[in-house]
């Protein structure tokens, strides 16, 4: 694992891109405000146009072996939830470059932490599958308050939900009294709609935090209008 150096742009940006030959970015990485936690297979001149229109910080990692972080990994301003499965090296080295931020691991036999609970700075969605002990985790780990739900019959509301300070992406089908409920939690404004044309799981075309989004090349026109507005850039 090693660490990058911010390019500290300011600038919003939206770009459409691959990682690794596969619009699905959302699989290799997770961002907050502040870091970019990503995998060791992406080539370092990618990682640094990321950094650049995300104004991030990138830790090169694995978690639990996999280059999957996306769907291994929750991360929002104020802390890092980690699976039961990470190992004791990648514990230590991203505690190491994350000093700032409660680096956790969640006791749970549930492992893809990122496809079960969305965050941003404000606000919390968990899976219903978690229970109350792992919930209060969450949300202190995360340091907001949690919403334990569903999300158009699914539990899986991480990988269909994306959430950053400034906006939100859910899943086509979710209900009026869903998105309501979402929106008061992050306290963001949501927009349904699809990536990579027609891909429900929005966060596996996803990368994206307040100040900047990238976006699966696959993604057709009106779904890159409905992002953009959606996340409020």
């Amino acid at each position: 694992m090693k660490k990058i150096p911010r390019n500290r742009s300011l600038e919003s940006n939206i770009q459409l891109i691959e990682i690794l030959g596969t619009p699905y970015i959302g699989l290799f990485a997770v961002v907050s405000d502040e870091y970019l936690l990503i995998s060791q297979l992406v080539p370092n001149s990618k990682i640094k146009m990321l950094e650049e229109i995300l104004a991030v910080d990138a830790v090169v990692t694995l978690v639990s072996g996999t280059h999957l972080i996306g769907p291994m990994v929750v991360i929002n301003s104020n802390g890092v939830l980690l699976p039961s499965t990470v190992l004791d090296e990648e514990l230590e080295l991203i505690k190491k470059n994350l000093r700032d931020l409660n680096v956790e691991v969640l006791d749970s036999r549930l492992t893809a932490l990122g496809n079960l609970i969305a965050a941003n700075n404000r606000g919390a969605i968990v899976s219903p599958v978690f229970g109350p002990a792992e919930v209060k985790k969450i949300s202190d780990v995360l340091g907001v308050e949690v919403l334990n739900t569903s999300i158009a019959s699914r539990s899986y509301v991480g990988s269909i939900c994306l959430l950053t300070n400034r906006g939100g992406l859910i899943h086509i089908e979710a209900s009026d009294e869903e998105l309501k409920k979402i929106e008061e939690i992050s306290r963001v404004s949501l927009l349904r709609t699809t990536v990579n044309d027609g891909m429900k799981f929005v966060k596996s075309g996803v990368l994206a935090n307040s100040k900047g989004v990238l976006i699966g090349s696959k993604t057709s026109g009106p779904e890159l209008m409905a992002i953009s507005r959606g996340l409020g850039l």
